[in-house]
This record gives C-alpha cells, sequence and structure tokens, in this order.
C-alpha cells in the first residue's frame, strides 16, 4: 500500500473497504452531477471498478485528515512514454470542504506526480460550468488547453508551471 504523508494529512492506496466509502461519496448527488458517469453505481461494479484501475497506471488514494477518511484524489491513465497522467478530486465528507485540504492533498500528489514519477504534464477533466474547480485547478497552475468531450474541458499543468508555483502553494499551507 502506498501512503503519502503530508503535514496535515495522508494519502493513502484505496483498499476494498475504502473504496466502498469512496462508491458512497460518489453516489452522492453533489459529486455524482460533476462527473462524466452519472449513474449509481452498484458495490459489485465499484469492486470491478477497483480491480480494474490497480495497476502501475493508475494510482487512486483516499484523503485523510487526523484519520478521519475525507474524499478521494488520484493519478489515472499514467503514461510512462509520453510522462503524462489525469488527475482528479473531491471531497466527500462536506463539512470538510472549503478547509485547504483539497489543496494539501493536490499539492502532496502534484509533487509525487511531477518529482517522484517524473511525469511531464499532468490533465484534469473539468466539467464546463463548474467555475468552482476551473478556478481552484487554475489557482494550482493548470490551464485551459481544449476539449476532453462533449461538456468537459481539459486543464492541463507542467512540471515548470507547479515547479514555480509550488514554494507559493507551500506558503499558504502554513497559513491553514
Amino acid at each position: 500500500m502506498l501512503r503519502l504523508k503530508g503535514n496535515n494529512l495522508v494519502l493513502e492506496s484505496l483498499t476494498p473497504e475504502t473504496a466502498e466509502l469512496v462508491r458512497v461519496w460518489r453516489n452522492s448527488e453533489p459529486i455524482r452531477r460533476q462527473m462524466e458517469y452519472q449513474s449509481i453505481i452498484s458495490e459489485t461494479d465499484q469492486i470491478k471498478w477497483l480491480n480494474s484501475v490497480t495497476n502501475d497506471e493508475n494510482r487512486y488514494f483516499l484523503i485523510r485528515y487526523n484519520e478521519t477518511p475525507i474524499g478521494m484524489i488520484h493519478l489515472a491513465d499514467i503514461d510512462r512514454v509520453q510522462a503524462t497522467a489525469e488527475t482528479g478530486l473531491f471531497i466527500g465528507e462536506v463539512s470538510y470542504s472549503g478547509t485547504g485540504i483539497a489543496l494539501e492533498a493536490s499539492v502532496l500528489l502534484l509533487h509525487f506526480a511531477f518529482e517522484e514519477l517524473g511525469l511531464k504534464k499532468v490533465y484534469a477533466k473539468i466539467k464546463k460550468g463548474n467555475q468552482q474547480a476551473e478556478d481552484y485547478n487554475e489557482f494550482l497552475g493548470f490551464m485551459r488547453e481544449g476539449e476532453y468531450s462533449l461538456g468537459f474541458g481539459k486543464w492541463k499543468l507542467t512540471a515548470e508551471n507547479f515547479r514555480i508555483k509550488e514554494p507559493q502553494l507551500m506558503k499558504l499551507l502554513l497559513l491553514i
């Protein structure tokens, strides 16, 4: 099990037990409506999905804050040749939204992506009209690049841009 440790949180690889909690969050209306796949996910489908993403091309993490599970963050479709991946996150425990925890989780994951995995670019798929997600990703240094699919924008963060932005983000995390 992979564990990435931050100041206030830990990112740990999903297990069958934590994937079930992620499924419950993912099926909630506020989260589900921002996703490309919007159907309710069954327990069986979640197990199949977890088995399909437990490999070297994907890193799905539970976000734990003070041992409390609060959300999920990931790197998916890691391409070692192109040095790219896709990222995304959600906070499933509503009381933790807007607390800065997502920022710490994102910085930790992006540092891992660029410094440990040696990726050159990370992409985010954002539903058009989700201004909060667009603003958040822009704050992290992502720039709109184009379209993924109908209704979803493609945003890109390069390793160089993250290395420029990371010190500013780290200073901000000290204030949270």
